[in-house]
Order: C-alpha cells, then structure tokens, then sequence
C-alpha cells in the first residue's frame, strides 16, 4: 500500500512538472514572437552589433525581462551561434552545448529546454537549466528566426517548490530530480 502511496506521489510530482514546463513554455511565446524586438536585434546584428544606442535599448528591453522573473541571466545569440549581447555581463557566459541549442532553436524556429545541469566551471558548480527561445517575426506565411535568446533559469525559484510541496503534510516524503546520460546518472539537490 506505501509502495503505490508512493508511486502515486511521483506521479503527481511529475505532472506537475509537465505542467509547468507548458505553462513556462507559454510564458515565453510573447518574446519569441515580438517582431518588434526581433527587427530591432535583426537590424542591430545587421549594423555589425555595435555598442551604440541600438545596443543599449535592446540591453534595457531585454533587462526588462529580466526583471521581476526567475531569469539569472540572459545572452543573445546570432544565426551563426555566436554571443552578440550579455544582459548581465558579469554571468558566466553559456556552455558550448548552448551554442548548440541556440542554432536548433534558431533552424526549428522553437524553444528549447535544456535538462538540469551544473555550471561549466569548477567555480561555479550551482545548479541551472537554460530555455533558448527564437527571435521571430512574421515574413508573409512563415516565420523567420533572426536570432536566439539564452535564459539562465534557477530551478530553486522554479522547480524545486514544486517537488516539495506535500500532499498531506503529516506524512514525510522526499523527492528527487535523476539525470541520465548515457551510461551515467546525476542527482541534482539543492
């Protein structure tokens, strides 16, 4: 009976997670489809990506979102995988893996979600997933991708409360976020 308490538990947990990543996927449409700030980036990358005045409006539209959600950092990438824009500079910059992300992301004109994983240097060992979301505007019936946006996300704002909200407080239950890749597992805990 505890072993299908449990099971039933994990259940829950992991819609939960389905749900939320639908939810923050249709959170992020609204940025993937400014056609005003996806001309912006696309003129600016157009112009060499110099540091002028296009720059620092794009730095503040972009900043806005990050201001007020759960976003540690936020790069732009162009349609050749390179960094063009930090909204905050003093981040780490990105993974290698992120580049490519970001190229899907641009090709498939959709986000993507990168699984939980652990910074990309020994100093920073903190825990993050990254959302890579398409830069688009309409161009007659389709869209065109001009560049991807990098979010740096911490599951200890966004996933980890829903792990451990409890459906019946009398009773003690832990869980647990596994990775697998390839022949190896990685257990992430905050």
């Amino acid at each position: 009976d505890r072993q299908q308490e449990v099971l039933g538990y994990a259940a829950d947990k992991a819609l939960h997670l389905e749900h939320w990543q639908a939810s923050f996927r249709e959170e992020m449409e609204p940025l993937s489809r400014d056609s005003l700030l996806a001309r912006e980036v696309e003129r600016w990358l157009a112009h060499g990506a110099r540091r002028d005045g296009s720059e620092r409006e794009l730095l503040a539209e972009l900043s806005s979102y990050l201001r007020g959600r759960k976003f540690l950092a936020i790069f732009v990438y162009d349609p050749r995988g390179e960094i063009r824009l930090a909204v905050n500079p003093r981040a780490r910059p990105p993974s290698p893996l992120a580049r490519l992300r970001a190229l899907e992301a641009i090709r498939t004109r959709q986000g993507v979600l990168a699984d939980l994983h652990r910074g990309n240097t020994p100093e920073d060992r903190k825990i993050v997933f990254d959302y890579l979301v398409p830069l688009m505007y309409s161009q007659g019936e389709s869209m065109k991708a001009v560049a991807a946006v990098y979010l740096r996300i911490d599951p200890k704002i966004t996933i980890y409360p829903l792990l451990r909200s409890e459906p019946d407080q009398r009773k003690a239950v832990d869980a647990l976020l596994i990775s697998r890749r390839g022949n190896r597992f990685f257990h992430f805990d905050d």
